[in-house]
């Protein structure tokens, strides 16, 4: 999938150059969560929903969501169109405690 955004044009590399040397990315999802569940998958997995490709109901299905906008490898600031905020990172890079108190600063 990688090489097929980079071969879409010219200017897909530098994005993609920029997500890869973040140290993390803050995903604004157009989506509100109703209630500490909806924003627990979303935070976790994302929203997602096979749609057609095209607004009028007749191209190819492509997969839509809030998964769409998550960098797994990536710390993720995400923060919902109701205000409602999360992390969701991979344990591997960066311990818990760490990541919850840089959070703590940033929502303080």
């Amino acid at each position: 999938q990688r090489q097929a955004l980079l071969r879409l044009g010219a200017g897909n590399e530098a994005a993609i150059e920029a997500v890869d040397s973040a140290i993390f990315v803050l995903c604004l999802d157009m989506y509100a969560p109703a209630d500490l569940s909806a924003a627990a998958a979303n935070a976790l997995r994302g929203t997602t929903v096979i749609a057609p490709s095209d607004k009028n109901g007749s191209g190819d299905p492509v997969e839509r969501g809030t998964c769409m906008s998550r960098w797994y490898d990536k710390l993720q600031l995400i923060v919902a169109e109701n205000g409602t905020a999360a992390v969701c990172f991979e344990h591997t890079p960066a311990d818990g405690h760490t990541v919850l108190r840089m959070m703590s600063a940033v929502v303080t």
